[in-house]
């Protein structure tokens, strides 16, 4: 086996299917890259067992042959090598070693046979559909902020895809939560989704989709009640799924009541900033006091301190004080960006409703916590 490419190719590659491998993993194998040259490009590809990378690059290929060899290693390489430059990888079928130069710069480095790669799935897929590749990646970008961090409900560790009803028309959900917080995104429902049943996609796997997948294009998902597929512009994504049954998420948002009220989105992020200064806890609670003309934000630290600050505000109730988790808050607001956020509130001790002014395909729901 004997290729070149350009090694900011190398390294873009590189870096991102050692994000796929297992850390500190007992069998070598687990933490390596296969690689399969072929006429024109060569796939390397990646797994931890639960989930699979595989990228495809171009390369000017003077022999064919496939191997594996550390992911780390050779992602490490990448990055220290001169990026204008090419690349020369020649694997010896005598000393079973591959060797990289560029310039003047040599590395030898061990190898393991492309056969002991561990396959994450060859079955095949009950269905397919494809959408276009940014409505996927807004999808999981705006909703992965709610997946739990607890271990308890395995379920709720992952982003939940769906085919729902909204005002009588059917749209493709996405939707995460952890119990405190939940935040739905709806999209137009693919054309040739046909009977695709809910599944739940586990966070490593959101994460991947997100970072690595281009925005533009059209991305073909592959599923079964198991695993699913997605691939897209020279990336091939297989993950099993989660398991279980996600809850029925349209219970957990509550009706609309009269108290609608509208923040600037950015301003009210600088001032949770503000009174969050006093805390290094990203679970601090920050408690928010309404007015008819003010909101009052309120940090207390144990240890550290007490932050206030006021903005002002068009509140159509009466004096009202509701408790967060900052991060609920926060998270929600980041990913809403700019504009104006508008919040429906029922009362201090019930969930709030949060979206962005004129945007109605993403909603999130906040628990507050008992003042």
């Amino acid at each position: 086996m004997k290729f070149s490419m350009g090694v900011d190719v190398l390294d873009q590659v590189a870096t991102q299917v050692q994000s796929i491998t297992i850390q500190n993993a007992v069998s070598p194998i687990d933490s390596f890259v296969r690689i399969e040259v072929g006429t024109s490009t060569a796939k390397f590809t990646t797994t931890d067992r639960t989930c699979e990378l595989q990228v495809t690059a171009p390369i000017y290929a003077e022999q064919e042959g496939s191997l594996t060899v550390s992911a780390k290693t050779l992602s490490q390489i990448a990055k220290a090598l001169d990026k204008s430059e090419t690349c020369s990888l020649k694997f010896d079928a005598v000393t079973l070693k591959l060797t990289v130069t560029s310039g003047s710069s040599y590395y030898e480095l061990q190898t393991l046979p492309a056969e002991d790669f561990p396959e994450l799935t060859n079955e095949e897929f009950d269905g397919s559909f494809s959408m276009d590749a940014n409505d996927l990646i807004k999808l999981l970008d705006t909703t992965k902020f709610a997946i739990s961090r607890a271990d308890q409900r395995k379920y709720l560790k992952g982003v939940f895809l769906n085919v729902a009803k909204k005002k009588e028309e059917e749209c493709f959900d996405a939707v995460a939560t952890d119990g405190f917080k939940m935040a739905l995104y709806s999209a137009p429902k693919p054309e040739n989704i046909g009977d695709f049943k809910g599944v739940i996609i586990p966070e490593k796997t959101v994460n991947t989709i997100t970072r690595y997948f281009e925005h533009k294009g059209l991305v073909t998902i592959y599923y079964t009640e198991q695993k699913i597929r997605f691939v897209s512009d020279g990336k091939q994504l297989t993950s099993l799924l989660i398991s279980g049954d996600f809850p029925s998420y349209h219970r957990l948002i509550p009706q609309d009541t009269n108290l609608v009220m509208s923040l600037n989105i950015e301003e009210l992020l600088q001032s949770l900033r503000k009174v969050l200064t006093v805390s290094s806890d990203p679970n601090e609670a920050v408690v928010l006091t309404l007015t008819p003309d003010k909101l009052k934000l309120k940090v207390t630290s144990m240890g550290r301190g007490i932050a206030e600050t006021e903005m002002p505000v068009s509140y159509p109730g009466d004096t009202l004080v509701l408790k967060f988790v900052s991060s609920h808050l926060s998270g929600a607001l980041e990913v809403l960006g700019s504009g104006m956020a508008v919040f429906t509130i029922n009362d201090g001790s019930t969930a709030i409703k949060l979206r962005k002014e004129g945007d109605n395909n993403a909603l999130f729901v906040i628990m507050p916590q008992t003042v």
